[in-house]
């Protein structure tokens, strides 16, 4: 009879599962990562755990001597990194079926056992979602189109990578095909009992002795493509290690993201009859729908399709960060016409975490609510916290960007901000606020006017401040746009001149920069009242 999940395997189970492990192809070809691994787990197993660090592991496990220095020598940290690598790569290849889970959390030493959720093949968080009535990807093996297999190394490896991406987005259920489809419109059908919703089918040949990787992401049901790109490289060199390292994260953001092709085309679905989304679901999507637009009404719907979400499925972390992330939009935009939200915020950021402690969207709504509670420090935590946990995929890498810039790390976060945008097909757009932002401290109008103009919400009253200030700022006064800008602004906020103040403090942090934001405003004939009463 199958143990109950919330029950941990005990140390037979774990070494018996780390013997299948050790002998799986990855690890009998790198035996300082078996050394690694065996000597982790044996010490976790033995109640030593917390001697786990670079110093034991570099001593005990990977044979250096006793003067090693873990500032000067990476060599832990870095084998740490690829057993973690290969760990996950085993989950979602040889182990797929296994009933046990050995896993290596980033930023940790020590290594985690859990059982395996019966029927699934993906990689799940420790934590309370079901994500079983949401989207489902299957990720076919590459058709490799060259003769004699010599490009099967590189098949295998970009697709146990791209699978491992791709299950770090939380909205998103991953399964891994067996064998490569003919072509794109072979019908799918079901993985295990779960229909699959999508599937991404690639191929990989030769053009002009360089190697060609072709991309397709097709709506299993009614077999249109709704994605397609296609990727050239060098079969050796530094270009083919960059494909192995980018190429994975930059399919995975472009087609899994918040903003990427698969929410995009099932926003487009959103209001159809027969939808087959649960209600958890299609809450968020609702509140992306939200946010895309900022109107009172998309507001009032997705608020209350996410409180019943949160009541029927108290589980749902996703649904928790972002009902989070409307009350904090309600409280620093005063939507309802009022500075109040912050305390929901919170408290729903604080149970998104608790239930998704290794998710970004989780970390970084609880740290959006911290920032506009102007509990600086804190924000920065959260926000330290999703990047360690998350230091080398693209989810929310941009938030995260932003929301370090806005509370004050003015070294890692603009330069973050500015890496997900060259990485990211689908950058949030508030990267470029925090850009804006960083620009404004500097005196740099100009660069702030460019980053303005990437930032195009409609319905908040930010989008227009923003141009109108950097434009005023750059002696630009006498533009035609400036005076739009500030028709635009004041119809999307009538009481911007009596509550401007405070709508500002709820994101600028800084009273310099604020004093020069309000010089923009005057400079546009928008003089602010004195009103910055306490908020709630």
């Amino acid at each position: 009879m199958p143990k109950p999940l919330q029950e941990r395997p005990d140390a037979n189970e774990v070494l018996a599962q780390l013997g299948r492990i050790l002998q799986s192809p990855r690890f009998r070809r790198s035996p300082r990562s078996r050394d690694l691994l065996k000597f982790i787990v044996e010490e976790t197993l033995d109640g030593r755990a917390a001697g786990l660090n670079q110093f034991s592991i570099a001593t005990r496990a990977l044979g250096r001597a006793e003067d090693f220095d873990p500032a000067s020598d990476p060599a832990a940290r870095m084998q740490a990194s690829r057993v973690r690598q290969a760990l996950e790569h085993f989950v979602l290849a040889e182990g797929v079926a296994d009933p046990v889970m050995i896993t290596l959390p980033v930023g940790s030493y020590c290594p985690t056992f859990q059982y395996r959720h019966r029927n699934s093949t993906s990689s799940p968080q420790v934590d309370g979602d079901n994500r079983n009535d949401w989207p489902t990807l299957l990720l076919a093996p590459l058709r490799n189109l060259e003769r004699g297999g010599d490009l099967d190394y590189l098949s295998d490896g970009l697709v146990y990578d791209l699978a491992a991406e791709l299950d770090r987005y939380s909205g998103l259920r991953v399964f891994l095909g067996q064998t490569p489809p003919q072509s794109p419109s072979e019908p799918t059908g079901t993985h295990g009992e779960r229909a699959i919703d999508f599937k991404l089918i690639g191929s990989l040949d030769r053009i002009s002795s360089r190697i060609r990787l072709t991309f397709h992401l097709v709506d299993a049901k009614s077999g249109e493509q709704i994605w397609a790109d296609e990727f050239r490289c060098a079969e050796s060199g530094a270009e083919l290690l960059l494909i192995r390292d980018e190429l994975p994260r930059r399919i995975a953001a472009t087609i899994a993201e918040e903003r990427g092709v698969i929410q995009e085309h099932e926003q487009n679905n959103l209001r159809g009859e027969s939808s087959e989304w649960s209600e958890a679901y299609r809450a968020v999507l609702l509140g992306y729908h939200f946010e895309q637009v900022m109107s009172p009404e998309a507001f009032i719907e997705a608020l209350e399709a996410l409180s019943r979400a949160v009541e029927d499925s108290p589980d749902c972390g996703q649904a928790w960060a972002m009902l989070s992330r409307l009350w904090s939009a309600q409280f620093s935009h005063e939507l309802s016409g009022k500075p109040e939200g912050i305390e929901r915020a919170l408290e729903c950021a604080h149970k998104a975490v608790a239930l998704r402690p290794n998710d970004p969207s989780a970390r970084a709504s609880l740290a959006y609510a911290f920032l506009l509670n102007d509990q600086a420090e804190e924000c920065r935590e959260q926000a330290d916290s999703a990047l360690e946990k998350n230091p080398h995929t693209l989810f929310f890498m941009d938030t995260i960007g932003y929301l370090l810039t806005l509370s004050g790390d003015w070294d890692r976060g603009p330069v973050l901000s500015r890496r997900s945008i060259q990485l990211n097909p689908f950058p949030r757009r508030v990267v470029h606020a925090g850009l804006w932002l960083d620009a404004i401290r500097r005196a740099d109008y100009e660069e702030a006017l460019s980053e303005a103009k990437k930032v195009s919400d409609e319905g908040t009253f930010w989008s227009p401040l923003m141009r109108l200030t950097a434009r005023v700022l750059s002696g630009q006064s006498n533009h035609d746009a400036v005076s739009a800008e500030a028709t635009q602004l004041l119809a999307y906020k009538p009481d911007f001149v009596v509550n401007g103040r405070r709508l500002i403090r709820n994101y600028v942090k800084f009273p310099d920069i604020r004093s020069r934001i309000e010089e923009g405003l005057r400079g546009a004939g928008i003089l602010l009242g004195e009103s910055d009463s306490p908020r709630r």
